[in-house]
């Protein structure tokens, strides 16, 4: 496990940094890494980066070296009769990475397991009922074009063994039972009496309504080899049941609308409940201002007042400043007016407004909220009805 963990962390480095390391130049066993590549059926991996960036330390023994060195050592004993023999065995291709000229006895030994697993697989293919493998492309990188035709036929003979245990009574039965389609595979070979329990099969099948039921509520598609006596009551059943389907899909849709719209009320209600505070909290704001501008108004007044009753000598000295207080009281005036404007489109219209607003907001949630309940019993019982 240690050697797998420090391979997979040596290919991470060497893909991602543009230099190796004098350390994974100088002290990696490059020889090891290889033959374990080889061992492992792996093939040759691209040193030249390796090579590139240790060239520098003018080794004499560079990694790239150590490395093919290490490669065909483990191709020797990746490369064995054995091996060829095992893939064969278990229906592998044979393995590029090992010579055919150098490894002749690996090569006949594939060959003979690979017969011996075609003859077999072509009888499983043929037990159940499966289509002829295409076996050309499996076999052309290695063998000639005459042992491909010998390992075809093969195929072909222990395929037709196989169909003949396959293309049975029972087996029609089985296959018409589970409304499969019928096929052509066992023409020629058994097909009157596969063909005929599978009309049996498919008769069974067929007499079940809560079956051609089942599909349309799933919405799976309707079988079509129903004999005509029973196809009428099939494909009604089918029929009532990708009714129900639909209505159940289109009931789910619009609950799902209806939430979304409430959704979207209750976002929209919530501004609305703040637009309002806003204004309001804005009213109380200029009711105070009107009060402090009120008092402010009050206080220039009985100032001014004073002033023009003192004596005409002490005019003359108050005169500027009389002048001042008068010019503010004028804008302690405009500004009273500017605030009883702002508060009356407030109560006149941006709060009507609003009201009304939370007003229409409120009924449609009601509505939407009655809709979901009904939506929500329809789908209920349209469930309970599909059970």
């Amino acid at each position: 496990m240690k050697n797998y963990i420090n391979l997979a962390l040596l290919s991470m480095f060497l893909l991602g940094c543009a230099h190796v390391p004098k350390k994974t130049c100088v002290e990696k066993n490059w020889f090891d890494v290889g033959k374990q590549d080889a061992e492992e059926g792996q093939s040759r991996r691209d040193m030249s980066m390796v090579a590139s960036s240790c060239k520098r330390f003018q080794l004499k023994n560079p990694p790239e070296i150590q490395y093919q060195g290490g490669y065909e050592a483990g191709l020797i004993n990746y490369c064995t009769e054995e091996r060829g023999k095992a893939l064969g065995a278990s229906g592998h291709r044979y393995p590029t990475i090992c010579s055919t000229d150098r490894f002749s006895k690996l090569l006949a030994s594939w060959k003979k397991s690979v017969l011996a697993y075609w003859e077999k697989q072509g009888f499983l293919d043929g037990r159940q009922g499966n289509p002829q493998a295409d076996i050309t492309s499996f076999a052309k990188p290695v063998m000639t074009d005459s042992e491909i035709v010998q390992l075809q036929d093969l195929y072909k003979k222990s395929y037709h063994s196989g169909l003949i245990k396959y293309c049975t009574l029972d087996q029609g039965i089985l296959q018409g039972e589970k409304g499969l389609p019928k096929g052509n595979i066992c023409e020629g070979i058994n097909g009157d009496t596969y063909f005929k329990g599978y009309q049996q099969g498919v008769r069974v099948y067929c007499a079940k309504p809560n079956l051609a039921y089942r599909l349309g509520r799933e919405g799976k598609t309707i079988f079509r080899g129903c004999p005509h006596d029973l196809e009428p009551a099939f494909k009604s059943a089918y029929q009532k049941g990708d009714r129900l389907r639909v209505k159940i899909t289109n009931i789910r849709d619009e609950l799902s609308s209806v939430n979304s719209r409430i959704s979207a009320l209750n976002e929209k209600a919530d501004a609305v409940e703040k637009d309002i505070a806003k204004f309001q909290n804005r009213i109380t704001q200029i009711d105070e201002e009107l009060i402090a501008n009120s008092q402010r108004a009050r206080s220039l007044r009985e100032r001014i007042t004073k002033v023009t009753e003192e004596d005409k000598m002490l005019q003359s000295v108050l005169k500027r400043d009389l002048s001042s207080e008068k010019h503010e009281l004028l804008r302690s005036e405009d500004k009273k007016s500017e605030l009883n404007q702002e508060k009356s489109r407030i109560t006149s219209v941006n709060l009507p407004n609003l009201y009304q607003q939370r007003s229409q907001i409120s009924f449609d949630l009601a509505t939407a909220r009655q809709e979901k309940i009904a939506y929500e019993a329809q789908l209920r019982a349209l469930e309970a009805e599909s059970e």
